[in-house]
């Protein structure tokens, strides 16, 4: 009995993940699906991350500071180091 409702709600999820599937795929198509919005970086983006990197600050600090989340923080780092190397 257990192996028979484990099997229909197996199915139940499958189905599920495929009209998703569709539900995007068609949603895309109308350009309406476009992700997550990017993090902008804050306004006392470059007074922090100064700080940071010279090491006058922690990266907890820098957080609180900017309101970012730990992974938003450190991937925004990582976007502004790109940047600078671009730049010169």
């Amino acid at each position: 009995m257990l192996t028979v409702i484990a099997a229909i709600a197996e199915f139940e999820r499958d189905c599920l993940l495929e009209r998703q599937r569709e539900g995007i795929a068609l949603a895309k198509k109308e350009g309406k699906y476009r992700g997550r919005k990017p993090v902008t970086t804050p306004d006392n983006w470059e007074e922090v991350y100064h700080l940071w990197k010279h090491r006058e600050i922690s990266g907890v600090e820098a957080m609180k500071r900017t309101g970012l989340a730990n992974a938003t923080f450190y991937r925004l780092i990582k976007r502004w180091d790109k940047f600078r190397a671009d730049r010169f």
